[in-house]
């Protein structure tokens, strides 16, 4: 693959990159017209060694596609240089740079705990809101700063770094959850659409059929394997289903990136399977329900055979064959959908819970926040509410 491919496929990440060169380049420029700042000097070199090595990572031949985490190097070295530019900006430049911060901090970070000791209890008094203030207050400055105003200036440039690296780091952190998103919904397709075809060429369907009218009724574990296989695929196909359907997002977790698609695209649906089989082991027994066709049946599925035997509290009687086969399949696709919409959300808050014990930064967008919410903070920051997508004034959505 040549370098032209390259950057035709990384064309949003090449601008990114090209935006910062530049940037630095009129830096180094505007510097050269002044007093030679030493410190200024180091920084940009160091910005610099970061932008080669993210530029290295463009041009990596990729051999296999990069998944989701292997974007967040580059943007981690990108958004590091993005913050770090905020030390050596001059300070006309740096006044409406502090705006944008400010701004784009109230827009995306609802966490209650963050804004508070960010913004300050009423919003306004915060150690963000005092570096803006002391920034644009300085900017309108026409002769030179005096030593304690240039301990200020630095002091509110670090501030600003760090609240733009926490709106960045947040940014990631929803754009990583949204690729994850996707790709576990569109894997989720992708295997409902391969049980499909494994059902098709299987004739599991016969199998199924086969299971159902089979006088007498065989147990699970007596019948072909097939027919087994059959009822668990229906029920695991229905938890894919409603799995696919979810509205809650996928959570961004640090470690193997594998255990994602294991807990998504195997654990819940063997809710569904499992959910199906106890469904079937339930009808046959004829504890609660019986599903029975018009035609008295030779078997245990007849509520009539034997003078003593008690009928089921509920009895479905159907007119033909066909239509208790099909009733069977509706009823275990349903109860594979409804299991899975009902059981994992109890895995779910366990998982919630540690989460937000084991992040120490704030917690994945969607998960429940700790701690008193404060005075005027927007409803994104309770628990069980999803907060709204990250929007970044002056930067378009980057690509993950």
């Amino acid at each position: 693959m040549g370098a032209t491919q390259q950057h035709l496929r990384g064309g949003r990440r090449w601008a990114k990159v090209r935006s910062l060169e530049s940037t630095l380049r009129f830096l180094d420029e505007q510097r050269t017209q002044g007093p030679h700042n030493l410190q200024a000097q180091a920084v940009s070199n160091n910005l610099r060694e970061r932008l080669e090595q993210a530029r290295r990572w463009l041009e990596a031949r990729r051999w296999k596609p990069r998944l989701p985490l292997d974007n967040s190097q580059f943007w981690e070295l990108v958004h590091g240089v993005d913050a770090d530019l905020l030390l050596i900006l001059p300070l006309d430049m740096l006044a409406t740079e502090a705006l944008m911060v400010e701004e784009n901090f109230r827009r995306n970070i609802h966490e209650p705990i963050a804004r508070s000791t960010w913004l300050g209890a009423d919003e306004k008094s915060g150690p963000l809101c005092v570096a803006v203030r002391c920034i644009t207050g300085l900017a309108y400055r026409v002769e030179g700063l005096k030593p304690e105003e240039e301990a200020k200036l630095r002091h509110a440039r670090q501030v600003l770094r760090s609240a733009l690296r926490q709106v960045l780091r947040h940014s990631d952190k929803y754009f990583l959850q949204l690729d994850l998103t996707m790709m576990i919904r569109s894997l989720s397709g992708s295997l409902l659409v391969l049980l499909f075809v494994l059902t098709l060429v299987g004739e599991l369907p016969a199998q199924f059929a086969g299971l159902i009218l089979k006088n007498p009724i065989e147990l699970p574990w007596k019948g072909s394997a097939m027919s087994t296989l059959s009822l668990i695929l229906l029920g695991a196909g229905g938890a894919i289903t409603a799995n696919m359907l979810s509205d809650k997002p996928v959570l961004v977790v640090r470690g193997p990136f594998w255990r994602q698609f294991v807990y998504y695209l195997f654990v819940k649906p063997s809710i569904g399977a499992v959910a199906a089989f106890l469904f079937y082991l339930l009808a046959i027994s004829q504890l609660f329900f019986s599903i029975e066709t018009a035609t008295p049946m030779v078997g245990p599925l007849n509520p009539l055979q034997g003078a003593g035997q008690l009928q089921p509290a509920l009895r479905i009687v159907l007119g033909n064959n066909d239509a208790l086969v099909c009733t069977y399949a509706i009823i275990i696709i349903a109860v594979g959908f409804s299991a899975e919409r009902f059981l994992s959300p109890i895995m779910d808050r366990v998982v919630n819970k540690l989460f937000v014990m084991a992040e120490k930064s704030e917690p994945s967008p969607g998960t429940p926040t700790q701690g008193p919410s404060a005075t005027g903070t927007p409803t994104e920051g309770k628990p069980g509410a999803f907060p709204r997508p990250p929007i970044i004034s002056g930067e378009s959505a980057q690509s993950t």
